[in-house]
């Protein structure tokens, strides 16, 4: 899981350092970067569920 969020993070920091040619291509860019940061923050958010649900069920 940490893997995945890792990977993610060093490509969304290498393509913010990359030059932008044109304002619709920026702002395609940061629109990709929130997409990103959604995505990674659900698949975060459904592993702490299983984790919970996963610990709820050991202790019944």
């Amino acid at each position: 899981m940490t893997g995945s969020a890792s990977t993610g993070a060093s490509a969304a920091v290498s393509e913010t350092s990359a030059p932008v040619s044109a304002g619709t291509s920026e702002a395609a860019a940061v629109t990709v970067l929130r997409l990103r940061v959604v995505v990674l923050r659900g698949r975060a958010g459904v592993f702490a569920v299983n984790m919970l649900s996963g610990m709820l069920q050991s202790f019944t």
